[in-house]
């Protein structure tokens, strides 16, 4: 890293800092602010914020949920900060960032830091161009993509992809026909997972369950409490809100349970332990062209997933999700 850099991430901290202090600072406003608008807030719910005890505990609540949210939130966002800001400090120090080349051949709809970076025009679908990514070595923040500076900080998701085995080569020299069509033959056949596919698709299963564990459910949950707590109190009448909430509590955990039963079927695939493989040739043999009319594929058995293409990875299996 040269000097010019290490100021500039010296001038990223200070920024940081100067925003973690206003945060700090902003605290106690935010307290009288909620505590200003809270009988406001507690006169429109429920008519009347005071003069009997159940009203008065209700503009408590309330005043006690806007402050801890607010305050929560403030807080939280400054802890970020000041985490941020010991890494880049870290890397600073450091000096070394981490040098990424590779070939962007298709877009990943799924991966969010790869639709910024398209966006931005700082990466570019080029089958034929090797393009760079530089992260900082500690924190893992996008530094520079082809040579161009990322100014906003992103922390990209890193994936551990298993490399294809060499005897997969070798097993697709070994297809057997299949079915046969006026233009084109489709053989088939099928090989072993290496050891690294299998713990890659180990981790997958895992994150699949594990993941929506720490952000989806807790959503869902907190979103049925309120519900419930709406329908015993006798506002869930004609209250919209009280709908928002149940329906997104159930979404939530209907979607979590779609994917329990993704891993399933992932985990299934894992204990088959071999991928299928599918050409389609040339009807003609006396073709001078002998390439196939398609890429060589390989798919899991049990989900249908594309695993390689060409014996390159698929697509999916490259991105954090």
């Amino acid at each position: 890293m040269s000097s010019e850099e290490r100021l500039s991430l010296s001038g990223q901290i200070a920024r940081l800092e100067r925003w973690r202090q206003l945060l700090f600072v902003c605290v106690a406003p935010t307290l009288i602010l909620a505590m200003i608008i809270s009988p406001l807030v507690a006169q429109d719910m429920y008519g009347s914020a005071a003069g009997y005890y159940s009203d008065r505990v209700r503009l408590f609540l309330t005043a006690f949920t806007l402050s801890t949210v607010s305050v929560s939130l403030e807080v939280w966002v400054a802890y970020r900060y000041g985490r941020h800001m010991k890494l880049l400090t870290d890397d600073r120090d450091n000096g070394e960032v981490s040098v990424f080349r590779g070939v962007l051949s298709e877009r990943h709809r799924l991966e969010p830091t790869q639709q910024v970076l398209l966006n931005k025009k700082l990466l570019r679908i080029e089958q034929h161009r090797t393009q760079t990514i530089e992260l900082l070595s500690k924190s893992g923040f996008l530094w520079n993509v082809n040579g161009r500076s990322v100014r906003r900080m992103v922390q990209p998701a890193l994936t551990e992809v298993a490399v294809t085995p060499a005897f997969a080569s070798i097993a697709a020299q070994w297809l057997e026909e299949i079915s046969r069509h006026d233009q084109a033959i489709l053989y088939g056949g099928q090989r072993e997972l290496s050891d690294h596919e299998k713990r890659e698709l180990g981790r997958l299963i895992r994150r699949l369950i594990t993941r929506p564990v720490t952000s989806s459910l807790p959503v869902a949950l907190l979103s049925l409490v309120i519900a419930i707590n709406m329908y015993l109190s006798h506002d869930s009448d004609n209250d919209l809100m009280f709908g928002f909430f149940l329906i997104g509590g159930i979404a939530n955990i209907m979607m979590y349970i779609v994917q329990v039963r993704q891993a399933k079927r992932f985990g299934n695939d894992l204990k088959v332990g071999y991928v299928g493989i599918r050409r389609i040739g040339r009807q003609d043999l006396n073709e001078r062209n002998d390439a196939p009319l398609e890429p060589d594929i390989e798919f899991l058995p049990v989900t249908g997933m594309l695993w390689t293409k060409s014996g390159e990875p698929a697509v999916w299996r490259r991105g954090s999700t």
